[in-house]
């Protein structure tokens, strides 16, 4: 792991030119849109290691998100929030666990946190969807040697620099909406995914490595490659649907105005659901930004 590290260590500080950053025009577009694949888990400054987004970002005349930072953060959506990460009363861990099942994801737990001072029951009344996703970002925390409470990332900064030279924000889905989609398992299924993670650890760690390694290296071709190693049918049928509600929306505003469009990469990959191959099939030219 310690080798996997410096391995992406140097990968962020030596990047490659890659094909994050996309230009969409002809057809009835007046002037060129643009469409980069974020990761949600990037530092901040990897804005700047993009060849050409910096420009993009003072050309275009709006942003185009997944979710609007200010939804995200209204204090209206706190219920939403809350009913997102935390089990009914009737069905916390030790409920839906059986209790051999508890004892051992509770040891798999400590084991993975190296911590006998921590234990499921600290985790007892979140949904396990939920502490996977706490998990998750324990590994890209300590993969990136970063804090993600503290530091700021990608996606938001994205948004806050468009913001910040007077230009709108737009969202493709609600916080409500995609709220349902981190819980549309049922709690059964994720308690099942949360012992299967536990139970692979380090290979996730390894897997959580490989994939940063491509994304920084800017490799959109190694990013579906790693994507389509272990395929979801649910999670890619989720993505090929939100790729396809996303397409109608994106094009009404490059209609309108120059957009910048950012979403996750897994959402640019794929053959013939992914966002870019749509926007081809629609009849537009797609070419990347070196």
């Amino acid at each position: 792991m310690k080798k996997m590290i410096l391995l992406f260590a140097l990968c962020v500080a030596f990047h490659c030119s890659g094909q994050l950053l996309w230009k969409v025009s002809g057809g009835d577009l007046p002037k060129p849109s643009y469409v980069f694949g974020t990761y949600h888990v990037a530092p901040e400054h990897f804005i700047e290691k993009v060849p050409g987004l910096l420009q993009v970002i003072d050309r275009v005349d709006a942003i185009v998100v997944e979710v609007k930072e200010e939804e995200i953060t209204n204090p209206s959506n706190f219920d939403t929030y809350i009913q997102s990460m935390y089990a009914p009363v009737d069905s916390t861990l030790d409920v839906v666990f059986s209790p051999e099942e508890y004892r051992e994801v509770d040891s798999l737990l400590r084991q993975v946190l190296m911590c006998d001072t921590i234990s499921l029951c600290s985790y007892n009344h979140y949904k396990p969807s939920t502490v996977v996703q706490l998990l998750e970002n324990d590994i890209f925390s300590s993969l990136m040697g970063i804090d993600f409470d503290s530091v700021p990332l990608l996606d938001s900064s994205l948004e806050r620099c468009v913001n910040a030279r007077g230009k709108p924000s737009y969202g493709l889905e609600t916080f409500e909406y995609q709220s349902q989609l981190l819980n549309k398992a049922s709690l059964r299924q994720q308690a099942d995914d949360l012992k299967d993670m536990l139970s692979n650890y380090n290979d996730c760690a390894f897997e959580a490595a490989r994939l940063s390694i491509a994304y920084f290296m800017q490799d959109l071709e190694r990013v579906r490659e790693i994507v389509n190693e272990s395929p979801s049918d649910l999670d890619m049928l989720e993505c090929a649907e939100r790729n396809k509600a996303w397409v109608p929306k994106i094009l009404e505003l490059a209609r309108a105005q120059q957009v910048l469009v950012c979403v996750g990469a897994a959402h640019l990959v794929e053959p013939f659901t992914g966002l870019l191959y749509l926007l081809k099939q629609a009849g537009y030219e797609v070419e990347p930004v070196l």
